[in-house]
Order: C-alpha cells, then sequence, then structure tokens
C-alpha cells in the first residue's frame, strides 16, 4: 500500500480510539503505554508485508522523542522512577556539543589535502556514474526526518545513565570511556542531517561526496588517536628505562613529578599517581614507592592517598609514609617522538630489541632536585 494512503493511526479498536485522548491525558502511563503499542505496531506490519513502512512508526519515533525531551526538561519527571540532577539541562547540552559537534571539529580541523582529493575524486567520479543511471525514487523529507528524530532518541538514551549519575562524556582524559553508548544515535543524527538538508535544496546526489570526505576525517582521526596512544606507551617504556638506572629513585619512597612532556600524552589526560606507582612497580618489581605530580599533591596532602595502600590495583600497598623527598622533572630528551622516529621505535621494538633498549633511553630525561 502506497504510504500516502495508510491511515497515520493503526487500526486500534473503536472504544480506543473514542477514548485516546482520555488515556493520554488522565491514566498514569498513558503515553508509555501509547508509545509501547505504537512501537510493536510497524513490527508487526513489517512481518506481515514487508517493505511497507507504516505511519505508526513516525508515530512511535515522534512519541518517544517526545518523552525523552519530557525527561530532561521535567527533572522530577522520571518513568523509571530515577530523579535527574538539577543540572541535567545544562549537562545534555554539554554532552551534545562534546560527543556529537566536537569530534567532527576536530576531525575537520586535522582534515588533510589528501584526503580531501581522494575524497573528492571518488564523490565526483560516484556522481558522474550515477548521473548514467536511472534515477532512483529518493526518499522523502518526512523519511529524513522521522530517522532523525530517531537517531536524537538512541542519542540521548545511550547518554542518558551519564546524565544520572553526572559524568560528561568528553573525547579527552578517561572520561572519553562514556562515549561507548554514543555513536548509534550520532552517526545516524549526522546521516539524517545531512540528508535532509541536502533534499530541502534538491542536491541529493552531493550528499554522498560530503559524508565520505566526513568518513575519511573520522578515519584519520581514530588513526592518529591510536598513534597518540603509541608514542605514550614508548614514553612510559622510557620512563621505566630511567627508573631502572636511576639510583635516585631506587633509593627513595616519596616523589613528585613535574612532567614537561605532557603533549606526548594520549588523550590530553595527565598522569595519575597509580600510573606513577605503576611504572616503578613495573621498573623495581616491589610497590614500597609513591609518586604523584606536584600540584596534585600540594593540593591533597599525603593522608589523602594512604587508603589506596589496602588494595593492589593501585601500587603501592607496602608504602612506607614519609615526607617528599624529590622533585622529579621530566624533560624531552634528544630523540623527540616525531612520527619518523614513532614508527622506528616501533619497529625496533618487534625486531631489534637490543637497539631499542638503547635509543628508548634517548627518548625523555629526569632532572632531580632535593626536597628533605
Amino acid at each position: 500500500m502506497p504510504l500516502s494512503t495508510q491511515p497515520l493511526l493503526p487500526p486500534l479498536a473503536p472504544f480506543l480510539y473514542a477514548r485516546i485522548r482520555f488515556i493520554i491525558l488522565v491514566v498514569p502511563g498513558g503515553k508509555r503505554l501509547l508509545v509501547a503499542y505504537y512501537c510493536a505496531y510497524p513490527i508487526m506490519r513489517v512481518r506481515a508485508e514487508p517493505g511497507c513502512l507504516s505511519g505508526g512508526s513516525k508515530v512511535a519515533v515522534l512519541l518517544s522523542f517526545y518523552l525523552a525531551i519530557r525527561v530532561l526538561i521535567r527533572q522530577n519527571y522520571s518513568p523509571c522512577g530515577i530523579n535527574l540532577p538539577s543540572s541535567a539541562k545544562r549537562h545534555f547540552i554539554m554532552i551534545m556539543k562534546l560527543s556529537l559537534i566536537e569530534p567532527i571539529k576536530q576531525s575537520v580541523q586535522h582534515l588533510s589535502l589528501f584526503i580531501v582529493i581522494i575524497a573528492l575524486a571518488v564523490g565526483i567520479g560516484y556522481y558522474l556514474w550515477k548521473s548514467k543511471t536511472p534515477p532512483e525514487q529518493s526518499s522523502s523529507i518526512s523519511h529524513h526526518m522521522a530517522l532523525l528524530f530517531l537517531g536524537l532518541f538512541l542519542f540521548i538514551a545511550g547518554v542518558f545513565p551519564y546524565l544520572v549519575s553526572g559524568h560528561i562524556p568528553t573525547l579527552y582524559e578517561w572520561t572519553s570511556r562514556h562515549q561507548i553508548l554514543v555513536p548509534i544515535g550520532a552517526s545516524i543524527i549526522i546521516y539524517y542531517l545531512l540528508s535532509f538538508l541536502f533534499s530541502l535544496v534538491h542536491l541529493e546526489r552531493w550528499c554522498g561526496p560530503l559524508l565520505l570526505v566526513l568518513c575519511c576525517c573520522f578515519v584519520r582521526l581514530n588513526v592518529s588517536t591510536y598513534f597518540d596512544f603509541q608514542k605514550d606507551w614508548l614514553k612510559q617504556q622510557s620512563i621505566i628505562s630511567h627508573f631502572k638506572s636511576s639510583d635516585v629513585i631506587r633509593n627513595s619512597s616519596t616523589l613528585l613529578f613535574t612532567d614537561t612532556t605532557v603533549s606526548w600524552n594520549a588523550i590530553q589526560r595527565f598522569y595519575r599517581f597509580y600510573e606513577y606507582t605503576g611504572l616503578m612497580k613495573y621498573a623495581y618489581h616491589d610497590d614500597t614507592r609513591f609518586g604523584e605530580n606536584l600540584n596534585t599533591f600540594q593540593s591533597s596532602g599525603i593522608d589523602y592517598y594512604l587508603e589506596a595502600r589496602r588494595s593492589d590495583r593501585y601500587n603501592m600497598r607496602a608504602y612506607q609514609p614519609h615526607k617528599p623527598q624529590y622533585l622529579v622533572t621530566i624533560v624531552p630528551g634528544d630523540l623527540p617522538l616525531s612520527t619518523a622516529d614513532t614508527l622506528r621505535l616501533l619497529w625496533q621494538s618487534a625486531f631489534d630489541p637490543q637497539q631499542f633498549r638503547v635509543r628508548i633511553l634517548r627518548v625523555i630525561n629526569f632532572e632531580f632536585k632535593q626536597l628533605d
């Protein structure tokens, strides 16, 4: 049956048609009951008549999105008995910026001319090939809008657990792990938002090349991120090597660090105390030492960290409290981690371990200042 001739509402019983307004406005949970019905109805229609797109599916998407927006706007409204924090609306705006807009911004900022040329060449070739083929029936604007709302709903559903707990997903630091549920909704939003905009100006054929350029940008950003983790690993290997060769570190128990090579840290993070203690444990095979960033330690004090001795995960179970003994400044060595140097070191770590152990010491250096 053509879409235009399908009724917007599925064939409910007559008494439900007569009382639908009463159910929505009066009965508690009526909207959720209606959404559940509309979510189930398209599935039954597709099973009975493959290929059909019921108007009920649009209603399900719109109503589901409406309920999600209500969760964000009305702080005391909760379909699951969960009250959102008062900052939920502000946090949701931050999540939209950091998990949807910022990845696109970062990808485009690192766009190289080579990627643009390759993507445009493939896109123009695709456009010319499509121009010689019979035009396909394009999807309607309402179709794009319905799926765009679906993407928004999936995006909200993905970030809802973090809204409840107050954890904001970001591209940087370890909070990037909170973005694990974001990509499905975000990808649908990007695709159908562009499709909707190009449909408005009747330039649907150029949507594909633009999406191709965006995909190339995302791939380049992902490769760059993984490459940054390799550089971070090489820096840590250099730190471990200097720990092993340093009598100052070996004979001390409490150390403070100042890192001037934070640009080599992946996802723009700084090393936590359990990373320093872990690196020293790896070098000396014991957990009797404590290390922390100077600024963080000054704002917390040693007592803040003593609880960590109860767990092996913090690598300081055998540590005995002591006043800071040395300030260790991490400075770049004479082998900066350029792209070529990083690739060469990675190759040597796999195929020439002896040369790797010699050259890894040149990545960073230590400068010591006695504190007591």
